[in-house]
């Protein structure tokens, strides 16, 4: 049983009450072969060390015993006898390191993004925010940051799996817009209480972080109260409608992708 945890049961226990909780654990155990281990002193569940779901299975099948005043009997490294709090231990270590695993692609994940769109309110506290990631599978990251303001029925995360061809037209809309990543600032319109605006584009070119102040006033105004024409925010606009009409029509709710909220015509 080197590198192996394990787990006996007695002859003494109630056998029905025994295989009735084993077998929801390995439905693949038959009652026979159940019988079998517990009389010849056998491990009745094993695993090997490093399997993180068998060790939670060896768990979870001692404390299910362990209700019906059942004392199972757990071994781990070379068939030496252990607690329970050994095996718990072990466990917290796996999960301990999937966290991290979990982290390290998350943090790797940033570096296949190529689109973002946040919205936040005028004290930019984010609302709502949308990715567009490089990948095959949940490729569509949506969040809702403030959850007492979202609809009931908009889910607050929600991941999308979008067809390559997509994501790669996603991507060739952006490295058509090679003055995105000139831009430095957008106009700012004649509204002081409203929305923050936040846009992300990644090409060949470069990475674009562009901060706009109710950008959904140039979507309606063709100039600014100077008479002078709101290029980069037009431009802006017009780059991320593309966008926008490329992941709804393919079935992203289009509530993520909101230039304001709380209005019907979001």
């Amino acid at each position: 049983m080197c590198n192996y945890v394990g787990l006996k049961l007695s002859q003494d226990d109630p056998i029905a009450r025994c295989v009735s909780v084993i077998r929801k654990i390995e439905p693949d155990l038959s009652i026979a072969d159940i019988n079998s281990r517990i009389k010849n002193d056998e491990y009745v569940l094993y695993y090997d060390y490093t399997d993180d779901s068998g060790v939670k299975k060896i768990i979870k099948c001692y404390e299910e015993l362990s209700k019906y005043g059942i004392k199972p009997r757990l071994f781990e490294l070379d068939d030496t006898e252990c607690g329970i709090d050994i095996l718990r231990n072990l466990a917290g270590m796996y999960d301990e390191i999937g966290d991290e695993i979990d982290a390290y692609r998350e943090e790797n994940l940033e570096d296949k993004k190529i689109f973002e769109y946040k919205l936040s309110n005028a004290w930019l506290f984010p609302i709502v925010s949308l990715s567009v990631y490089d990948r095959k599978e949940e490729n569509v990251k949506c969040l809702v940051w403030l959850a007492t303001d979202a609809p009931k029925d908009l889910q607050l995360t929600k991941k999308y799996s979008l067809e390559e061809t997509v994501i790669k037209q996603i991507a060739k809309t952006i490295s058509n817009y090679s003055k995105l990543f000139k831009i430095k600032e957008v106009e700012f319109p004649p509204c002081l209480d409203g929305f923050s605006n936040e846009f992300f584009f990644r090409s060949e070119k470069g990475i674009a972080r562009i901060e706009a102040s109710n950008i959904w006033y140039w979507a309606e105004c063709s100039e600014s109260i100077d008479g002078k024409n709101p290029v980069n925010a037009k431009l802006v606009l017009e780059v991320f409608s593309k966008i926008k009409d490329l992941i709804v029509e393919n079935g992203v709710d289009n509530r993520y992708l909101s230039l304001v909220w709380g209005s019907e015509d979001d």
